[in-house]
């Protein structure tokens, strides 16, 4: 199909026959560029060559990321993918190129609001309705801040172990096999904001509580794990996040010496009294829900896992399910930590997705995980701040 990108009812017909022909668009490659006339200098460039430039490097690219804009958010499943085609020139002209350089320099601005003003999710995100200040906070365990510590010394001496149920909240909507791979699909379809623009690796899901099991106890652990979108069904996730690992990582060792993948339950968004429990250091043979139920002041309801020998709570917004390799590591990061400093790549474990469970109107939350003092560093100070108690893992 042929057209003059810098004119735009010929593009708008363009991506009309498209739509006809194929049904659908999933990728948009926006690669037309021209430069200045050889050898015209600055104040030589003539205001018609200088118009042309910018119709063809920058005008041709919005008219196509328009109209690409429709179709994209029209189809279904909804989404796909636009590449602009940027130059190094926008950072390091070449001479006599006034015209190509600050057109792909503006074509940056172009990429980074296409980003921002790109596909509207139908699931809402909540950020820094977890612990953005020590009111927040202690909002969500429903006590005064002044006696956040020693309702946690309470709950940490006396859990409340938690009750089975059935047909839970949280399984309302289930997603699996090919639905987790199809255009938009799978982690696709949820809006995982990205923490720290310009640097992170990827969209990640930072509110995490990572379930597994002890295969020789049974013992549970949650953990909170930075998970990175891979692929619409797997995710690379950090559990190695101190020399003698965090419970979760401490598990998927003995999955390694049993050669067997290691299933596991991510939780994205739960009650404040269950979610605390994640970031915090307990004791590795005591069950974080069991102290979730005693922050709440009553049993955290649970239910089975669809895919997977696990429990969750049952009233959380989103669940994801899957396994972790027992051996294969993979590249993971950079990415934003709550220190306040970027944590390089490294190889961490990575997670095959096997469902994704919800609530029809679920809720994806968010942690800010960037420099202190950030939500994510706060969960963490709070506490010392109260003064609890020292802990182990």
């Amino acid at each position: 199909m042929a057209a003059d990108i810098t004119d735009p009812t010929q593009v708008e017909k363009l991506f009309h026959d498209v739509k006809k022909k194929f049904g659908r668009l999933d990728l948009l490659f926006n690669n037309a560029g021209v430069n200045n006339p050889p050898g015209v200098l600055l104040e030589d460039l003539s205001p018609a060559d200088w118009q042309t430039i910018v119709n063809t490097n920058l005008s041709a690219a919005f008219y196509c990321t328009q109209q690409a804009f429709h179709l994209m958010k029209e189809q279904t499943p909804r989404g796909g993918r636009i590449i602009n085609n940027g130059s190094v020139s926008a950072h390091a002209p070449r001479p006599n190129s006034i015209g190509y350089a600050a057109t792909k320099h503006a074509i940056t601005g172009l990429t980074k609001s296409t980003s921002l003003d790109g596909r509207k999710y139908d699931m809402p995100v909540v950020v820094g309705a977890l612990a953005a200040n020590p009111e927040i906070y202690a909002t969500g365990m429903g006590v005064p801040v002044e006696e956040i510590g020693n309702v946690w010394t309470r709950a940490m001496a006396h859990p409340i172990q938690p009750v089975p149920t059935t047909n839970p909240p949280c399984q309302e909507v289930v997603i699996k096999g090919a639905d987790l791979t199809k255009p938009g699909g799978g982690l696709a379809s949820l809006p995982v904001p990205i923490s720290t623009p310009g640097f992170d690796a990827a969209p990640y899901f930072t509110a995490t509580l990572c379930v597994t099991k002890d295969p020789e106890t049974g013992v549970r652990n949650m953990g909170t794990y930075r998970g990175q979108l891979k692929a619409t069904d797997r995710l690379g996730v950090r559990m190695a996040s101190r020399l003698s690992g965090a419970g979760g990582y401490l598990h998927w060792q003995k999955y390694q010496k049993l050669g067997q993948p290691m299933p596991i339950a991510i939780v994205v968004g739960c009650a404040p009294a269950i979610f605390f429990t994640g970031p915090q250091k307990l004791a590795i043979d005591m069950d974080e829900m069991g102290v979730a139920g005693a922050l709440a002041g009553a049993p955290i309801r649970t239910a089975k896992c669809v895919t997977v020998d696990l429990e969750v709570p049952a009233d959380a917004e989103i669940v994801i399910e899957g396994l972790i390799d027992p051996e294969l590591l993979e590249p993971e990061g950079p990415f934003g930590e709550s220190h306040g400093h970027v944590n390089l790549q490294e190889f961490n474990a990575y997670m095959d997705v096997t469902a994704i469970t919800r609530r029809k109107d679920a809720i994806l939350t968010s942690i800010i995980s960037q420099v202190t003092p950030s939500e994510s560093s706060l969960i963490k100070l709070i506490d010392i701040r109260n003064k609890l108690p020292p802990t182990h893992c």
